[in-house]
Formats: C-alpha cells, structure tokens, sequence
C-alpha cells in the first residue's frame, strides 16, 4: 500500500513526489515528465533542480523512489525494479497521469526501462540519461574496477556496495573517486 508524502496527500504512496508548480493543473493541459533519479542511495533533488526549466512546458514529477531520499524505506526485499516501476505507475495513475514521458539518469534508467516493459501502452515516451540496457552485477562491476583502478580500488569499491561502513576511509574514497575519473579517461575501442 502507498502512502503519499506529495502536496497533494492523496496517493497513498511511499514515494515523495515533488510537482513543478504550486498547484496540480493535470496532465491534460501540459504533456508530464516523470523524472526518475540515479542511485541506488540518493534522491531527488538534484534531478528536480535540473528538470525544473521544463516546468514552462511540461508538468514535472520528480518521487524519490521507495528506499531512497525522503519516502519511506520499506522493506529492502521489496528494493527491486519491478517494485519501483510498479509504485511510479501506480504514482502515476493515482495523479491522474495518462501516458508519462519517462526521464531516467544512471540507476532511473533502469527503473524507467522496467516501467516501459510492463507497461508499454501507458508510455508517451522514454528517455535514459547515461544509464544502460541491463545492469551487469557486481562481480562484472568489480572486475571492470580492477582492470581499471587495480585490486585495492577494486577491493575498496567492494567495501562501499556491501555498506560495511558508510564513512570510508579518505584513502577508500580516493581509490573509488579514482575509477570514474580513468573511466573517462579511457579512450573508446576503435571501429
């Protein structure tokens, strides 16, 4: 069951949803944008300050996602893509939202790709921000960070994803900031 944390205390969801204007106009008037943030482990508020120059055109939702940011944390069994894409359309539904554009960046990609699975006529469109068609596990995960930043990043990436301590040592953080930085810096395969 849902319980909502939106203005409008009405859809009984565990997502916080956040609107782009002072007053619910419908989906009707304005196409909506359901943005979807990145994570795991975030909200969002970044992503409701980037989406929020579209509010002159588009009606914009942003939830955190149950688990994340300020919905309720629920059961961690249940932290899964098809729970998230279920509670966005069931969020969606319950605003009275027919047919959202869906806005994932990085691990909302993923949640928003689930959502246009299940449920591909309630779609009006999908767009994925730096995000991919599957999530690889964490074994590819660390593989990739040893080849990459060798096996003490890979052994301190390792150390952050179990949440064995979520204050990591400066020398952790460096390491695990090391890997997206020679990521970047890794040139493309040729064609």
């Amino acid at each position: 069951m849902f319980r909502c944390g939106c203005r409008w205390g009405r859809c009984g969801s565990s997502l916080r949803c956040s609107a782009s204007n002072s007053q619910w106009t419908g989906a009707a008037q304005r196409p909506v944008l359901v943005g979807l943030h990145g994570g795991p482990g975030v909200d969002g508020t970044a992503l409701r300050y980037w989406l929020a120059p579209l509010a002159d055109v588009a009606q914009v939702v942003v939830p955190d996602l149950r688990g994340h940011g300020r919905s309720d944390r629920g059961d961690p069994a249940d932290w899964d893509l098809h729970t998230w894409a279920s509670d966005t359309h069931q969020l969606c539904s319950v605003l009275g939202i027919e047919r959202p554009v869906l806005l994932g960046i990085s691990f909302g990609g993923f949640v928003a790709q689930k959502y246009a699975a299940l449920y591909p006529d309630d779609i009006a469109g999908l767009v994925l921000i730096s995000t991919a068609p599957r999530y690889p596990g964490a074994a590819a995960v660390l593989s990739r960070a040893q080849d990459v930043g060798g096996k003490k990043a890979a052994a301190a990436l390792r150390r952050l994803m179990d949440g064995a301590d979520t204050n990591i040592s400066e020398e952790d953080q460096r390491r695990v900031d090391s890997l997206s930085t020679n990521v970047v810096q890794t040139p493309a395969p040729r064609r």
